[in-house]
């Protein structure tokens, strides 16, 4: 029986980047045999894609659509090379965004396309037919993040290796989340003038 050969995946590479923001339940889209971190859920579109390691695929189906997980589901969702393999990027990260929690991360290493199709040329390598976008790239994604409510774009990393790029994406807290955070942050002690004249201070009179 001829040995399973496997490759190195591009999350091999950086994994270090993206995993200080890969912290508690998380999500591994598209993860080849290899996720991001062994406690992550898998999703792979077939079991026969774990060419790059023998981790167990978790669940197999359309990366599209996740049914299976509930809203405000994940701390993290991590997915390397998979989005630009869909055309309807914008749909797609939303439905990636549902299932983060508020305040939690969706981190994605990807290629820019233009760069990957310059690398396959000069090493005289076949490039991916399945992906779908031309433009695909940093400029590009951030156009289409823009478009994706609640999704605030906090680290992008450019020049990884010949090709990859990286972006971290925070799910925004409710706006009544918001308010209180920044409440929190007042100083004490206009906390206690507002809380003494809730309006304008008192006008001094002749007694005073």
């Amino acid at each position: 029986m001829t040995e399973h050969q496997y490759y190195p995946s591009e999350t091999s590479f950086f994994r270090e980047e993206a995993l200080p923001y890969c912290r508690g339940a998380g999500l591994d889209i598209g993860y080849g045999g290899d996720p991001i971190k062994p406690t992550a859920i898998t999703v792979d579109f077939a079991l026969e894609r774990e060419f790059c390691g023998d981790h167990p695929c978790n669940i197999v189906g359309d990366a599209r659509k996740l049914p299976w997980f509930a809203a405000h589901a994940f701390d993290y969702v991590y997915s390397s090379h998979c989005l630009e393999d869909f055309a309807e990027t914008r749909q797609v990260l939303r439905e990636w965004m549902r299932v983060v929690k508020r305040g939690g991360f969706l981190v994605l290493l990807l290629p820019d396309q233009r760069k990957y199709e310059q690398y396959c040329r000069e090493n005289n390598l076949e490039s991916n037919p399945g992906h779908q976008i031309e433009n695909f790239g940093p400029t590009y994604l951030g156009q289409v993040l823009k478009k994706v409510r609640g999704a605030k774009i906090i680290k992008v990393k450019e020049n990884l290796g010949p090709y990859n790029f990286l972006f971290v994406i925070k799910k925004r807290e409710k706006f009544r989340d918001r308010v209180r955070d920044r409440l929190r942050s007042v100083p004490i002690i206009f906390k206690i003038k507002r809380a003494v004249w809730p309006g304008q201070p008192p006008a001094p009179t002749d007694r005073d």
